[in-house]
């Protein structure tokens, strides 16, 4: 289906604001009214291929702008877009196992008659933003954590193997901020939702839990270890305790 008239409009109202200099032509529009207005249709970007393709293409030019809002239109426009896939998700049945969430093949919003589109193109959107170089800013780390919440939510619709190889990866990176880490881990939980989880993983929050960089991220690993039927609170009250006289006695 072609793109809507309101969300071209929305689409070149955006590119203007991100152009060099076109913050200044925009002062009508701050960045948190120009993504509301794309945004306003969810079910019509989602669930249409051409019109969430057009929306994601955005994306390199609003992540390449430096100028005055830069953070802020960043920052709302990968919120947006992870509110597709809530928006998305509660349209889903909720009872059906994974592979059954969408039996029919009629729907055109589907890809290859398996999956919606937008699962397909969102999870490539969002993997897409945890890979790369280590992040060196608080926005940019909190993004990745978002990424990776996003990327579990997505997980109830397909496990992929290279999003969770990248989880052990950056969960396990010490050198990576506890954020990402942190949502490395979250993803984790999202991920063996309806399963047991496998050896690597039992095996990597039990190594993260006996030695956190923090006790906001040992809090975390116990959190996923009691979600996963590995820990329970008594055990992990016990673990927070001792983080806490070992502090003390630092002090």
């Amino acid at each position: 289906m072609p793109v809507p008239p309101s969300i071209r409009k929305s689409i070149r109202a955006i590119r203007t604001f991100v152009a060099p200099g076109g913050a200044k032509d925009s002062n009508d529009l701050s960045p948190f009214h120009l993504t509301h207005a794309l945004f306003r249709d969810p079910e019509r970007i989602v669930f249409d291929p051409e019109t969430l393709d057009a929306v994601l293409a955005l994306a390199p030019e609003i992540e390449a702008y430096r100028g005055k809002g830069s953070q802020t239109i960043f920052k709302h426009f990968n919120t947006y877009l992870r509110g597709l896939v809530l928006f998305a998700e509660s349209a889903a049945p909720r009872s059906s196992p994974r592979a059954d969430l969408f039996p029919e093949t009629t729907d055109p919003s589907k890809s290859d008659g398996e999956l919606p589109y937008w699962v397909e193109r969102l999870s490539e959107y969002f993997f897409e933003r945890v890979r790369g170089k280590r992040v060196r800013s608080n926005l940019a780390a909190r993004m990745r954590f978002d990424a990776w919440l996003t990327l579990g939510d997505l997980a109830r619709f397909r496990r992929r193997p290279e999003h969770l190889s990248l989880a052990f990866e950056t969960a396990a990176d010490k050198r990576s901020s506890e954020e990402e880490r942190e949502g490395a881990v979250e993803f984790l939980v999202s991920y063996w939702a309806d399963d047991d989880p496998d050896e690597a993983t039992v095996n990597l929050l039990e190594d993260l839990r006996e030695n956190p960089p923090s006790r906001s991220f040992l809090v975390g690993v116990l959190q996923a270890q009691i979600e996963l039927g590995l820990n329970d609170e008594l055990d992990a009250l016990l673990d927070v305790e001792d983080w806490d006289d070992a502090e003390d006695e630092e002090d």
